[in-house]
């Protein structure tokens, strides 16, 4: 189950469009995806405008385009500081 109240691997899309890092909020990353039909990770349909489930391995920064979860994690922009995902 998603944060956002989905169950992940059954919705084709995270509830939650936006993320704030630190103090700025940002749209979530609507086009990264992997070869499959669902994401391998969380599950979602791969297809423009469908976002990653929250700690999805495969969505990116908003700020610095490499992997969100990293950014959780060694607290690269600002995420460490600060993160909250947003409707």
């Amino acid at each position: 189950m998603c944060l956002c109240g989905l169950e992940m691997g059954k919705s084709d899309s995270c509830n939650f469009k936006r993320v704030k890092l630190g103090k700025k909020i940002y749209n979530r990353v609507d086009d990264s995806f992997d070869d499959n039909k669902r994401c391998h990770d969380c599950g979602i349909l791969n297809k423009k405008g469908n976002i990653h489930h929250v700690f999805c391995d495969m969505e990116k920064c908003p700020k610095c385009g490499r992997q969100l979860i990293s950014c959780q994690i060694f607290g690269g922009c600002d995420a460490k500081e600060y993160m909250e995902f947003m409707k």
